[in-house]
């Protein structure tokens, strides 16, 4: 189906924005990840100096290579779940804060 509609301008044009009219479209996916994410910065759980947009980008982007791949052929993973927990743990490494390092030992 987004086979055809990228392939005319004219009807993309016209669903970008029939999609634009009613708020919605494919960026809001990474807008919810990419809020989720903010708050677990707040939190702490997330390093401050973190870009969360370009992980939830990273994160959904490689989400959706592996759905469009695996319809194709073998995506490189056992699973779903395999898939999910290598990408979710390839990003959370670089989100997760640096613990403070231990005090030194008292002499």
């Amino acid at each position: 189906m987004f086979a055809s509609v990228f392939a005319d301008p004219a009807t993309l044009a016209a669903h970008t924005e029939e999609l634009r009219q009613e708020g919605a479209g494919p960026h809001r996916a990474n807008e919810a990840l990419a809020a989720y994410l903010r708050a677990e910065q707040r939190a702490g759980r997330v390093r401050a100096g973190a870009d969360v947009r370009a992980a939830a980008g990273l994160l959904l982007g490689a989400c959706f290579q592996y759905a469009f791949l695996g319809h194709m052929w073998e995506a490189g993973f056992r699973d779903d779940e395999e898939a999910v927990a290598a990408f979710v743990g390839t990003v959370l490494e670089s989100l997760t804060p640096t613990p403070p390092p231990c005090p030194p030992p008292s002499a």
